[in-house]
């Protein structure tokens, strides 16, 4: 059987998510990293504008801040470009159905994923429940706050 050839994926958003997914896409076969798109200087290799019109780039995973991802998903899908979007896709459901809309119009997937899936804790929790067997009781602890890396639309 022939082996298919490789998506290739153009990351944007170079902040900590886009370096995790970039650590995820490396432990996966069947995935050609084709750019690194950032706007932290040194953070990416090729400019947006660039990846949207380069027919070789099939697919973009958008890790950038909340507010950027609904334009970036509406870019990509404009350039025919399969699209993953980190969670959240839109700041609200009407946006978000819109996105969901262009992506079936234009014949696109388009996935939201939580980059959480891909961390370290998250591996770890699995491989302990499947230590430990049937989980009976679980809490989850989520704490908020101001993030000054986050609130500097410059880093990411």
């Amino acid at each position: 059987m022939k082996t298919p050839a490789p998506l290739t994926l153009a990351l944007v958003g170079m902040g900590s998510a886009g370096r995790s997914r970039e650590r995820a896409c490396a432990e996966v076969e069947g995935i050609a990293l084709a750019a690194r798109v950032s706007r932290r200087p040194g953070g990416g290799d090729r400019p947006l504008s660039e990846v949207l019109q380069d027919p070789a780039v099939q697919a973009l995973a958008i890790s950038t801040e909340n507010t950027a991802h609904a334009d970036l998903v509406q870019a990509g899908l404009e350039a025919g470009k399969h699209v993953l979007c980190d969670y959240p896709l839109a700041l609200s459901g009407a946006r978000a159905r819109e996105l969901f809309d262009s992506a079936k119009k234009a014949g696109r997937v388009l996935h939201v994923e939580h980059i959480a899936l891909l961390s370290e804790e998250h591996r770890n929790l699995k491989a302990e429940v499947a230590r430990a067997g049937r989980l009976v009781k679980g809490e989850y602890l989520f704490q908020g706050g101001w993030n000054e890396k986050l609130a500097d639309t410059a880093y990411t």
